[in-house]
């Protein structure tokens, strides 16, 4: 699998940097990457897809604990897609920025 970036479109605030760490044949992992995928646009965050199994450091951190979407030392949510919290965190950060 590897490293896959996606970016949001243009006008996004590529400031929200999210990694979602996964492995391969899990299919929560490909659920969830597929869905946060279907929201970059609208919600205007990019993406990295880590598979743990490629790096001893991140498999011995996360183990079977995938897939689990970070905001640099954040975690947002892990093992199920949770639209309602990262559109929370989402907001959140914006909220800060604004201030």
């Amino acid at each position: 699998m590897g490293v896959v970036t996606s970016k949001a479109p243009c006008g996004s605030d590529d400031s929200i940097a999210l990694v979602l760490y996964t492995r391969v044949g899990c299919h929560l992992c490909d659920q969830t990457q597929q869905a946060l995928e279907q929201l970059q646009g609208f919600w205007g965050f990019s993406l990295q897809v880590l598979d743990v199994d490629e790096d001893p450091v991140l498999e011995q951190r996360h183990g079977w604990f995938v897939p689990v979407l970070m905001y640099q030392d954040q975690e947002i949510f892990h093992y199920r897609m949770d639209q309602d919290k990262l559109v929370s965190f989402i907001q959140g950060l914006r909220d800060k920025a604004s201030s």
